[in-house]
């Protein structure tokens, strides 16, 4: 018997096999590409020759590839090699809330435990205590091996809704996405002036990062008050700086999609809300329950 399996070797999931390894975990891993897993096997892990045999010998076994379909799949078979039932799966898959809902149902109808979860980070944070891995689903199975699960990081239980990771993981991808290409954006500009994506870099961690955090703080706690009030700056006070920023980067022929993207949401909302603050774009862009 080993600690735990790995089934899928791509980039993360053979970081999370390296994980488990360094920290002393006998680990069982398998990848559809046998070839994938030489690199692990030199390094003391255990190579199923299928997905069922990886199950078999882990009392818990984490899933990572592209989709959950492909996760049904390879579970489908362990399923009717007799693997599945009375052991712990934890999905590491992207996906919506929804599919992991019926993910959830489908592997307990199976007699299996179930813990959903999602890897806000790269590969190669991983293992060094730098990512907050979430889990949700089942607690039972969460605390049996909590333990285990901290050496990919820091464990944090979401409660019994296993769509939760996916939730947090699609708003935290999102502003990821947003704010590094905006900030890859600002670089460009401050580089077509002579200012180097380095200097603007470490610029912005002086002041852009802690203004947007304030500014975030801040905005939470007026979403949850339900007042929008400008005490600090308002929509028009964004808007027109935001206006100068863009006609400027027009001027000198300079792409800014997101800026102009900004500027394009804040201004409808202008004759009726300009006088509140930024949070106040929260509720026209939420989707109603």
């Amino acid at each position: 018997m080993t600690d735990v399996a790995v089934l899928g070797l791509g980039n993360m999931g053979a970081a999370l096999a390296r994980a488990f390894l360094a920290k002393g975990h006998a680990t069982a891993v398998w990848n559809r590409t046998p070839a994938k897993a030489q690199a692990l096997a030199e390094l003391g892990a255990r190579v199923s020759p299928d997905a069922a045999s990886a199950i078999r010998v882990a009392p818990i076994s984490l899933v990572c590839v592209e989709r959950y379909d492909q996760v049904r799949a390879l579970l489908e078979e362990a399923d009717a090699a007799g693997a599945l039932a009375g052991s712990a799966i934890v999905n590491v898959t992207w996906g919506s809330p929804e599919e992991a809902r019926d993910m959830e149902t489908w592997v307990a109808d199976r007699g299996a435990q179930y813990l959903d979860s999602d890897i806000y980070d790269y590969p190669d944070a991983i293992g060094n205590d730098i990512p907050v891995v979430p889990y949700a689903g089942g607690r039972a199975v969460y605390d049996r091996f909590a333990d285990l699960l901290s050496a990919l990081g820091p464990a944090h239980y979401h409660g019994p809704d296993p769509a939760v990771p996916n939730i947090l993981g699609s708003a935290v991808a999102a502003y990821h996405h947003v704010a590094a290409a905006a900030f890859f954006e600002a670089a460009a500009y401050a580089d077509g002036y002579g200012v180097s994506p380095r200097e603007f870099l470490e610029f912005n961690a002086l002041v852009g990062q802690p203004l947007t955090e304030r500014a975030v703080r801040r905005g939470v706690a007026e979403i949850e008050d339900g007042d929008f009030r400008a005490g600090q700056a308002s929509l028009h006070a964004h808007y027109d700086a935001a206006i100068v920023n863009r006609d400027d980067r027009r001027r000198i022929g300079q792409p800014a999609p997101m800026l102009a993207a900004f500027c394009d949401l804040v201004e409808p909302l202008l004759a009726n809300q300009g006088d509140l603050e930024l949070a106040a774009i929260f509720q026209p862009l939420r989707a109603e329950r």
